[in-house]
């Protein structure tokens, strides 16, 4: 944990980071926590701010309040950037990287107006003024700056555009209400608050905030439920994800994707790894090698659950259709069949005993969707099907 302590502010929480990084460091550990780098709208919520960070927190007592850690310091004069007037800031979510310019709040994608009164402005300058060029990235004054200017641009509180290599503080806002003193969502208890799916965050790459496109088709990719409403992307073979949560769409050779209603919708149907929802995702993956679609992942939930189809069933239909055929193709031998099953389920070579089981079973009369279903409900593929969606 590196929040030194949290608050709650107009339905929103707050957290204080006092890990100096980068501001993409600082934005991705914001979003692996369920947050993001803190976005101002208003001349109040800019106060409230200001009032917490302005006074170093040293105003707070360890017999009247419980720190997230207490090994934490806030020490204001630490978080530099030397491109700021060798003044203090903390990271906000404020950028114009994208256009030069045009500046915006990176989670919401909501504008920020030049005009704004809380830039900097003194001496004959108005921030943004992108000195020197590079400063795309919206820090939060500390302290006037220059530093030690007698006529001073910006004053605590005010903004500056600094570059995003500085090593700042960060201040944390997330959509919902925090405990004040140790962060977790309100409401949780706090002794099964972890993060939903920390496989996948540990491997969290680029964070893409507009559509996108990819060179591949729908099946090259793996899609992740990253917990909290976050959704990933990584191309199989890769040992990075990506985060696609507010992307709205990406863009492959075979058609577009929407997050929302082809990825998330997906993810919301699944409840759990040995349910039928699990099992028909897991089938539904492992026959067609690809993130299933919500329309078609319902009706086999919902024929499973009516037992109007067993899983063999399905399996059986499965292993017959023209996807399946396309993607395994129609006149593959047994042996080629399981070693291809090995790729497209497992993502590996056979090994020579599980190959030689398998090579005997089906001689001995296993159909091809009979061993696709055991291949799907084996525990190495469960093992997958956790690292996909968080659920164990």
């Amino acid at each position: 944990m590196t929040f030194i302590r949290f608050w709650n502010y107009n339905g929103h929480g707050y957290g204080l980071n006092v890990t100096l990084s980068n501001w993409a460091d600082a934005q991705n550990y914001a979003r692996s926590k369920g947050g993001y780098l803190v976005e101002i709208n208003s001349a109040n919520e800019n106060n409230f701010v200001d009032e917490i960070l302005s006074d170093g927190l040293t105003g707070l007592k360890d017999d009247e309040f419980n720190y997230a850690d207490r090994s934490l310091e806030y020490v204001h004069e630490n978080s530099v950037s030397k491109d700021g007037g060798g003044s203090y800031y903390v990271w906000t979510g404020g950028t114009d990287s994208e256009n030069e310019g045009q500046w915006i709040w990176a989670n919401s994608r909501s504008p920020i107006s030049l005009s704004n009164p809380f830039w900097g402005s003194g001496s004959g300058v108005t921030e943004p003024d992108n000195s020197g060029s590079g400063q795309d990235y919206l820090g939060f004054g500390l302290h006037k700056w220059p530093l030690n200017s007698d006529e001073p641009i910006g004053q605590p509180g005010e903004w500056n555009d600094i570059k995003g290599s500085s090593l700042l503080y960060s201040f944390v806002e997330f959509d919902y209400l925090v405990d004040e003193s140790f962060g977790f969502r309100l409401g949780e208890d706090p002794k099964t608050v972890t993060d939903v799916n920390k496989y996948a965050r540990d491997l969290l790459g680029s964070v893409y905030d507009a559509p996108i496109t990819k060179a591949g088709s729908f099946y090259d990719f793996k899609i992740y439920d990253l917990g909290g409403g976050r959704y990933g992307i990584q191309s199989k073979g890769s040992n990075s994800i990506d985060e696609i949560t507010n992307a709205q769409q990406v863009t492959f050779t075979d058609g577009v994707k929407s997050i929302a209603s082809d990825i998330a919708s997906t993810f919301d149907l699944i409840t759990g790894i040995d349910d039928v929802t699990g099992q028909c995702f897991r089938l539904y993956s492992a026959a067609f090698t690809r993130h299933p679609d919500p329309s078609g992942l319902k009706f086999w939930i919902d024929s499973s659950l009516s037992q109007s189809a067993s899983l063999a069933q399905i399996a059986t239909t499965f292993s017959s259709s023209p996807e399946f055929i396309s993607r395994y193709g129609n006149e593959l031998s047994d042996r080629d069949y399981i070693s291809t099953l090995y790729n497209n389920v497992l993502g590996r070579l056979p090994d020579e005993g599980g190959f030689s089981f398998w090579q005997n079973s089906m001689q001995l009369g296993s159909s091809r969707g009979d061993v696709l279903l055991e291949f799907s409900e084996s525990s190495e593929n469960k093992l997958l099907f956790s690292q996909l969606t968080g659920l164990g």
